[in-house]
């Protein structure tokens, strides 16, 4: 078995750090393996390295990360950021919206009858008009895809406050990942469900949620 690596971090969350932390000590003891200083995921693809990345892995046309295979990586390889998010779970407000050349009309289709009332956006001017059709039915939760633990979020109860979160949003990011707008519930329950894979072994896991005080 190849010595581990992480990816170089790019966040400032300590929560994460120190979660990482813990995970990647853990794989390398359960794996009997070094643990090697970070590194880029370009320069991991050139190396024999066993890859834990902070994140979901872009991979795009002539990046040349082909070569980091499921046996070299705790994680996985997407063609776009935002497949790796909640963006994929509505569709657009419209069919003539904006959205990346990846985007599946089909795969937000399929879903429709088990989410929430909502949409995905990738323009301002589309997160607008697909808010104020939401408040039609009362408040609507705003939600940066890449978030984690519930942060970047933000609930709007109005057209102005719809307008003042928006212009919040960089133009840039928001064409690459995209944003969600959801009804907002209160008093929920949230469960968990994944599954990961190390050294041929798989583990599934399904589980509740707790919130907590930051």
């Amino acid at each position: 078995m190849p010595p581990l690596a992480e990816e170089r971090e790019h966040t400032s969350n300590e929560h994460d750090r120190a979660s990482r932390h813990v995970l990647l000590t853990r794989i390398a003891g359960l794996l009997s393996v070094p643990l090697l200083p970070a590194v880029e995921a370009a320069q991991a693809a050139d190396r024999a390295v066993f890859l834990v990345p902070g994140d979901t892995i872009e991979v795009t046309p002539g990046h040349g990360l082909g070569a980091l295979s499921p046996s070299r990586i705790l994680g996985g390889i997407l063609p776009a950021m935002f497949v790796g998010t909640k963006a994929i779970a509505h569709g657009l407000v419209d069919p003539a919206a904006a959205c990346p050349p990846e985007w599946s009309h089909w795969m937000a289709e399929e879903t429709s009858d088990c989410v929430l009332r909502g949409y995905t956006a990738f323009t301002r001017n589309d997160a607008f008009r697909a808010g104020r059709l939401l408040l039609t039915h009362g408040p609507a939760r705003l939600k940066d895809v890449c978030g984690k633990a519930g942060l970047s979020q933000a609930v709007v109860r109005n057209e102005a406050e719809l307008a003042a979160a928006l212009a919040l949003e960089d133009p840039d990011s928001l064409a690459r990942c995209g944003l969600v707008l959801e009804q907002d519930l209160v008093d929920v329950i949230t469960y968990s469900v994944g599954s990961a894979q190390l050294r041929g072994e798989r583990i599934s896991y399904w589980g509740q949620q707790n919130l907590t005080k930051d």
